[in-house]
């Protein structure tokens, strides 16, 4: 083989091997934008029957104990900025206690739900105090257009979660917050963070 063979067939490797990950590439491009679409959607039906299942709550809570449930804020989306995911956040009152109840979702990652609570003692402000979040569960991709809730960490033969348990976090911290002020007290392994879109919160509720 001459010098411009071993040129030629050096090309010809390089070429195949450019080609081969440009197509690797679309595919990868494709499977995300396939994935975001899915995630979009799932979230949709999800908060769907979040609120569905908060608002069913809410009446049992207020026929059996007398104190309604107020959803303060109807759910709010926030888009996903530089650095930072996107929110879906919906906030619950039961009198001085609140908790959030949102979804964080950053491109190319899972999508995650959390409850968080924003303690303040009375007579404090909210913004002098660390916001508590508490992951509850991972949204999860099942066939080409379904989903399912998947808990933070598996418990044996029990690896997913109901909208209804979801639900009951939120509601469960706003009741023992109104005995407590901080969450941390109830035996849930907690590290708080100051910003709920941050990626750094590894709280969890204990089996």
């Amino acid at each position: 083989m001459s010098r411009w063979d071993e040129l030629f067939t050096r090309m010809r490797r390089i070429e195949s091997e450019r080609l081969e990950a440009e197509r690797r590439k679309r595919e990868a491009d494709e499977a995300r934008r396939d994935q975001e679409v899915w995630a979009e959607a799932a979230l949709d039906s999800m908060w769907t029957r979040v609120m569905e299942e908060v608002d069913a709550r809410a009446k049992a809570f207020i026929g059996s104990t007398g104190r309604s449930i107020k959803v303060v804020q109807n759910l709010q989306k926030l888009e996903a900025s530089t650095g930072l995911a996107a929110l879906r956040i919906l906030e619950l009152r039961l009198g001085d206690s609140i908790v959030y109840l949102y979804s964080h979702h950053a491109s190319g990652s899972h999508v995650h739900v959390h409850v968080a609570q924003w303690p303040a003692p009375d007579g404090s402000l909210r913004r002098h105090h660390r916001m508590i979040s508490l992951p509850v569960c991972t949204l999860e991709r099942v066939g080409r257009s379904d989903w399912q809730l998947a808990r933070v960490t598996p418990k044996a033969g029990q690896r997913t979660l109901k909208v209804e348990d979801v639900v009951y976090r939120a509601f469960e911290l706003l009741v023992f917050s109104l005995e407590r002020s901080d969450p941390r007290v109830l035996g849930l392994r907690v590290a708080a963070d100051s910003d709920p879109r941050s990626s750094k919160t590894v709280m969890q509720f204990p089996d």
